[in-house]
């Protein structure tokens, strides 16, 4: 867009980044705009008849006519009232303004505390068309501190027709100056009343046009930078704050994830690890208060590592050591089948056990040569019921001879190719199997 002459704008200069430099509607009325060499946005200059309005955007503190106005924090901003006269030197107090977004990012709610009254007020609600076209103001007034004239050095929340923090749909600026109502996203302006972006698109999709905002689904899709269309709801999950106790799970990655979960004895959920595994655990109920209170405390980054989810398996397990517990987990040779040993090790029943024998079946069907059962578990039909023979071994798999003989023999001397069959293979290693424990005085 080079014009708008339903604005008044006349023209429109932009610099090598597509940026707009300058929004002209007459010599005495017009905006100009200054950036670093990556495209930031240092200063704006609003001049109106004999008025000039000088903002500056230093790293998030916000100046209008070299007056402090406000800065970030990590759920709004704080806002600083100057409380003195002076241009060179003022001083200020400081607020807590805290913001309410939705799923785009969009602020739908500005509060902060009355520090006359010690309450919480609503100092703006915003509410949108899905395109960003701002509502009529709904809760009466718009407020803003101000000093206080009967406190020196003090503030009060009183009603304004406008305040200084203009950051709104997808959390980004907008600028209402001159009657422009465009938001400044980081590269490039959309213009909420078309629906439109109002230059190319940075990255360009061929079956969009270039000028087309938010895949046309604004619902969903929000896009703060300007260059692509991202999802707020995905993003949620992917950047959950650190020393937090959140944990999202995105259902289509389910096949590719690699997640503990743990259970109470109901069967619901009480906490999600990502610490590479595929492991179901059932936390028992004298563990439980024990257990939900160290989740309470743990920053995710520890949730998720292997140390900490093989303390509380080992724990829960009833092992002594981790390494009993990854012996123990070696018995398995699929997650599948190692979930299906877990829950016949914490719930014993010849239910729960063929589960697991099924599995480790199953599995040596589909691999014959890599998913080989110990010898010492055995299982067979008797007179119409199951019988199981399970060795002793198997409930300290510490000391379980196949899983150590397997563990140094190493992938890959048993094979088929090297055999000629998968039952020449099979006797090979139970051959070699039968020497190894003489030797080691089995």
């Amino acid at each position: 867009m080079t014009s708008d002459l339903n604005k008044g704008i006349t023209s429109i200069t932009y610099n090598h980044l597509n940026l707009p430099t300058q929004v002209y509607w007459a010599a005495d009325k017009k905006i100009d705009y200054l950036y670093n060499a990556a495209g930031q946005k240092l200063k704006k200059t609003v001049r109106d008849g004999g008025t000039i309005k000088t903002v500056d955007y230093l790293d998030g503190f916000q100046y209008a006519g070299g007056i402090l106005q406000f800065f970030p924090h990590g759920e709004g901003y704080v806002k600083a009232t100057q409380i003195n006269e002076s241009p060179t030197n003022p001083d200020y107090a400081f607020n807590f303004v805290f913001n309410y977004t939705d799923h785009l990012g969009n602020v739908r709610l500005s509060f902060s505390k009355d520090p006359v009254t010690y309450q919480l007020k609503i100092m703006e609600e915003n509410h949108y068309y899905p395109f960003g076209l701002k509502h009529s103001v709904y809760s009466g007034s718009l407020r803003d501190y101000k000093e206080d004239p009967a406190g020196p050095g003090g503030t009060i929340l009183t009603n304004v027709t406008q305040t200084a923090y203009q950051y709104k749909y997808n959390g980004k600026e907008l600028q209402d100056e001159l009657g422009l109502n465009m938001y400044d996203m980081d590269m490039r302006q959309y213009d909420p009343a078309i629906g439109r972006w109002v230059v190319l698109d940075p990255v360009i999709h061929h079956s969009m046009s270039p000028y087309n905002a938010f895949d046309n689904n604004p619902v969903f899709w929000a896009d703060p930078s300007g260059a692509d269309a991202m999802s707020l709801i995905d993003e949620m999950w992917k950047r959950t704050e650190d020393g937090t106790n959140s944990h999202w799970k995105q259902s289509s990655d389910e096949n590719d994830s690699k997640d503990t979960e743990y259970k109470n004895e109901k069967g619901e959920t009480i906490a999600v690890t990502d610490d590479g595994s595929n492991d179901v655990i059932t936390v028992p109920n004298e563990m439980l208060d024990g257990f939900v209170e160290n989740v309470a405390w743990t920053r995710q980054e520890q949730l998720d590592s292997e140390g900490w989810n093989g303390y509380w398996k080992t724990e829960i397990l009833g092992f002594e050591t981790i390494e009993e517990l990854d012996n123990f987990f070696g018995i398995a040779t699929s997650d599948w089948s190692r979930n299906k040993l877990i829950k016949y090790w914490q719930d014993p029943t010849i239910l729960n056990w063929m589960g697991y024998v099924s599995a480790e079946v199953i599995e040596s069907w589909l691999d014959p040569v890599n998913h080989l059962p110990s010898p010492d578990i055995k299982f067979k039909q008797a007179k119409g019921s199951i019988k199981v023979d399970a060795s002793p071994s198997l409930i300290n798999a510490n000391k379980n001879p196949w899983i150590l003989f397997n563990r140094e023999m190493g992938v890959g001397k048993f094979t088929k190719e090297k055999f000629g069959s998968s039952d020449a293979a099979i006797k090979a290693r139970l051959k070699e199997y039968s020497n190894w424990k003489t030797k080691n005085g089995y």
